[in-house]
């Protein structure tokens, strides 16, 4: 899944259609992303945002997955 994520956010940038990409960090390293962009919407009052991908690194602790981001 990772590589159609890079894949995507790749095509939005290269359209110029990436609005905003955040990344997440931690001392790990880069442990989250999402993208957002432009979307059309049947609806009269437009200028509606996606947001998508979103990838994350989940970590285990003591059979436990966590949802690893920095705030």
């Amino acid at each position: 899944m990772q590589a159609v994520a890079s894949q995507l956010v790749d095509a939005l940038r290269e359209a110029g259609a990436l609005t905003l990409s955040l990344v997440a960090e931690s001392a790990w390293g880069v442990v989250g992303h999402t993208a957002v962009s432009p979307v059309i919407v049947a609806h009269p009052d437009g200028g509606w945002l996606g947001m998508g991908p979103i990838s994350v690194v989940f970590a285990g602790v003591n059979g436990r997955a966590l949802l690893c981001l920095h705030p």
